[in-house]
């Protein structure tokens, strides 16, 4: 691969050493790059380790959403294609299958349970640097400050359209 090229050798000689910067950062650059929330370049990551071919081609013809596409994923390649042959409902069926096993396997005492967002398993291990987690918290803070300025200025022209409606007598 042209990263092995760029990355030095290990001491010993063997493998390449881990970059220096880990993939956290990298999935926030090209999240911010791609106009993506984080979680769903996590997603498109899954789908690109695990999911059958016949899965992804399924996602780029736009027959199921990027999040139920990884929830599948994450089931035998088998499952994958007969659920992808099942076409559109069969997909979303087995995606309200695997978030509904996943729901029903979390303890009802886990944080993400309770409405607390990730558990520590959903974390990449990368990710238990505390400035990594500050930096995260601050990104998800300036996205959150974001979708509500958007909010606001669609509630202005909600308005001001429902307005000019009601003065032209409609």
């Amino acid at each position: 691969p042209a990263d092995a090229a760029e990355t030095p050798p290990t001491r010993d000689g063997g493998a390449p050493a881990e970059p220096a910067r880990p993939a956290m950062a990298t999935r926030e650059a090209v999240a911010r790059a791609a106009r993506l929330s984080t979680a769903t370049v996590g997603q498109i990551e899954k789908i690109q380790k695990a999911a059958a071919p016949e899965l992804v081609a399924a996602v780029k013809s736009g027959t199921i959403s990027i999040s139920a596409a990884a929830a599948v994923a994450t089931l035998p390649a088998e499952e994958q294609v007969v659920a992808v042959a099942g076409g559109k409902d069969e997909l979303r069926r087995a995606a309200r299958q695997v978030r509904e096993k996943k729901a029903r396997a979390r303890p009802a005492d886990e944080p993400a349970a309770a409405g607390g967002g990730e558990g520590e398993d959903d974390l990449p291990p990368e990710s238990t640097d505390v400035a990594e987690l500050q930096g995260l918290v601050r990104a998800l803070r300036a996205e959150n400050a974001d979708l509500k300025r958007k909010v606001a200025n669609l509630t202005v022209a909600l308005k001001e359209a429902r307005g000019a409606k009601a003065e032209s007598g409609m």
